[in-house]
């Protein structure tokens, strides 16, 4: 998302530079921010880098091929502790990074966001 374009032949000579137009695709939010969407992974990076090296003023989403993965679990009581959650799940197999428990109002919560490596089968 480039936002705050006061020129879209700027932004499009710049994309145009990087690659052919047949691998990304811009489309305008507003009369101001666009959209641009790469075909692959490695375009998407292009297009970052471009981004960057000439100011825009931009976001970009985590690629879903590379960020990792997030599942909610409920009813683990909040007074579980992360480490024990880490360890237990490591000791079966899986690739946990993270858990963290979820808070309401400063008041812990029986959910906890579990972070997975992105290799690791969602199905399981």
């Amino acid at each position: 998302m480039v936002d705050n374009i006061n020129s879209y032949e700027n932004v499009y000579g710049e994309l145009t530079n990087q690659f052919s137009e047949e691998y990304f695709q811009v489309k305008f939010t507003n009369d101001t921010t666009a959209k641009i969407n790469c075909n692959n992974s490695e375009n998407h990076r292009k297009a970052i880098n471009m981004l960057q090296n000439n100011n825009f003023n931009f976001h970009a989403y985590e690629n879903k091929q590379s960020r990792q993965i997030r599942v909610m679990e409920k009813n683990l009581h909040h007074l579980c502790k992360s480490e024990n959650i880490i360890k237990n799940l490591r000791n079966g197999g899986f690739k946990i990074i993270m858990a963290d428990n979820k808070l309401l109002c400063k008041k812990p919560l029986n959910i906890f966001m579990l972070t997975f490596d992105n290799s690791e089968h969602i199905q399981n």
